[in-house]
C-alpha cells in the first residue's frame, strides 16, 4: 500500500488519521453536550424564573400584611411591584410554553396566575379595610386572605418544584453526558494513539528501508562494484531514486564494457605497431651488415688499385 505513494502522500494521510480521530471525539462530544446547552439555555433559568416569581409572592404578603399591621401606605407600592415582577415572569413563562406549543404547561400557568390575582385583590383588599374601617372588619377579611395565601403558596411551590425538578433531571443528565463524554474522548484518544503510532511505524519503515537501501547501493557504486542486484522499486521518491541507480549502474557498466573493447583494440594495434617495428629494425641490421660488407670490398679494391698503381710506375721507371 506504501509502496507506490509518495512521501508527502504518506505524511498527509499520517496526520490525517490522528486529525480525523480527533475531529470525531470533537464531534461526538459536542452531540453529548447539546443537552447541557439546554441545561444552560431553559432548565436552569426557568428554575431562577419560577423561584423570583415564589419570591415575589412572599413579598406580596409581607408588604399587603405590613399596611395592615402599620398603617403605612408606602407598602402599598411595593406590593404592586412585587405583583407587576411576578405578572412579567409569567408572561415570559407563557411565550416559552407557546413556543414549545405545551397546551398542559399554559393551562397550569393561567391558574397560577388566577390564583395569584385573586391573592392579591384579597390582600389589598384586606390591608384597606384594616386602614379604613378599623381591625375588626380587617380581621375578617383576612381569615380569606390566609386561604387564599395558602392556596397560592401551594401553587406556586407546585410550580416551582415542576421547575426544580426538570432542573435537577437535566443536571442528572449533563452530569452522565459529561461522563459518557470523558469516556468517548479518552477511548478516541487512546485509539488515536494507538493507530497513530502504527502509522507513523509503518510510514517510518516503508521510507527508512528504502533510503538504506539506496545508500547501501551508492556505497557499492562507490566503491567500484557494479554487480549490485536492485529489485522491484516503487513509483514514490525513493522508489525513482533507486531506479534512477539502478539505471546509473547499467550505464556504468556498458561504459566500462565498451571502454574494455576500445582498449583490446588499442593493444592490438600497439601489439601490432611493436611486432612491424622489430621487423623493420631487423631489416635495418641486416642492410647495415650488407653496407659494412660492400665497404670492406671497396677497401680491399681500392687496396689493390693502389698496389697496381704503384707496380706500374715502378716498371715505367726502369724502362
Amino acid at each position: 500500500m506504501f509502496k507506490n505513494m509518495k512521501i508527502g502522500a504518506r505524511l498527509g494521510m499520517g496526520f490525517g488519521i490522528v486529525i480525523l480521530f480527533f475531529v470525531l471525539t470533537t464531534v461526538i462530544v459536542s452531540f453529548s453536550l447539546s443537552g447541557s446547552r439546554k441545561m444552560a439555555d431553559e432548565s436552569l433559568p426557568y428554575a431562577l424564573l419560577a423561584d423570583e416569581m415564589a419570591f415575589n409572592t412572599v413579598q406580596v404578603q409581607q408588604f399587603l400584611t405590613d399596611v395592615s399591621a402599620t398603617h403605612n401606605p408606602g407598602g402599598y407600592k411595593e406590593a404592586e411591584n412585587a405583583a407587576l415582577i411576578f405578572r412579567k415572569d409569567a408572561d415570559t413563562f407563557r411565550e416559552i410554553f407557546k413556543k414549545e406549543n405545551n397546551t398542559e404547561a399554559l393551562k397550569n400557568l393561567e391558574d397560577l396566575q388566577q390564583g395569584f390575582d385573586r391573592f392579591y385583590d384579597t390582600g389589598r383588599m384586606m390591608a384597606d379595610t384594616y386602614v379604613t374601617k378599623g381591625l375588626a372588619a380587617g380581621n375578617k377579611i383576612m381569615e380569606e386572605f390566609d386561604r387564599t395565601s395558602l392556596e397560592m403558596t401551594a401553587k406556586i411551590k407546585k410550580f416551582q418544584q415542576r421547575h426544580l425538578e426538570a432542573a435537577k433531571a437535566n443536571t442528572q443528565n449533563v452530569v452522565a453526558t459529561l461522563s459518557r463524554a470523558q469516556k468517548v474522548m479518552v477511548f478516541f484518544g487512546l485509539l488515536a494513539i494507538v493507530l497513530g503510532s502504527l502509522t507513523a511505524f509503518y510510514i517510518t519503515r516503508s521510507i527508512r528501508r528504502p533510503l538504506e537501501e539506496t545508500v547501501t547501493i551508492a556505497k557499492s557504486i562507490a566503491g567500484g562494484d557494479l554487480t549490485m542486484k536492485i529489485g522491484e522499486t516503487g513509483r514514490d521518491e525513493t522508489g525513482q531514486m533507486l531506479e534512477a541507480m539502478k539505471d546509473m549502474a547499467t550505464n556504468l557498466k556498458d561504459i566500462i564494457y565498451k571502454n574494455k573493447v576500445i582498449s583490446g583494440g588499442v593493444s592490438h594495434a600497439a601489439d601490432q605497431i611493436s611486432e612491424g617495428n622489430q621487423d623493420f629494425a631487423q631489416r635495418i641490421a641486416g642492410q647495415s651488415a650488407s653496407i659494412q660488407e660492400t665497404s670492406a670490398t671497396m677497401e680491399e679494391m681500392s687496396a689493390s688499385i693502389k698496389l697496381t698503381s704503384d707496380n706500374t710506375e715502378q716498371i715505367l721507371k726502369i724502362k
